[in-house]
């Protein structure tokens, strides 16, 4: 492991969090850039249904330990999406792996 400045990293990823009431458009955005995958709780992409994007769908924490998994070595995917962060909390999705 190399230990460096944070000042000397150079990272062109932009991460954004998007809050907001059920049904305002947040997946519909989030969706709308290239490369997109999408790791999925809600089990219900509504909004998403007609895009030609990936999904990780996540019904336990076993699920999402091999989402993590996969993502790691994902190199085909510019944007991750998680929907939704509060159904994750809700179902106490702990991955082995953390």
């Amino acid at each position: 492991m190399t230990v460096t400045k944070a000042k000397n990293v150079i990272d062109n990823q932009i991460k954004v969090l998007i809050y907001g009431k059920s049904g305002v458009g947040k997946t519909r955005f989030a969706t709308s850039s290239d490369n997109s995958i999408v790791v999925d709780f809600e089990r219900g992409l509504g909004s998403a249904l007609n895009k030609d994007i990936d999904v990780l769908e996540c019904k336990n924490a076993s699920d999402f330990t091999e989402a993590l998994e996969y993502l790691d070595k994902d190199e085909s995917h510019d944007t991750v999406i998680v929907d939704s962060f509060t159904e994750y909390g809700r179902n106490n999705f702990c991955p082995t792996i953390w």
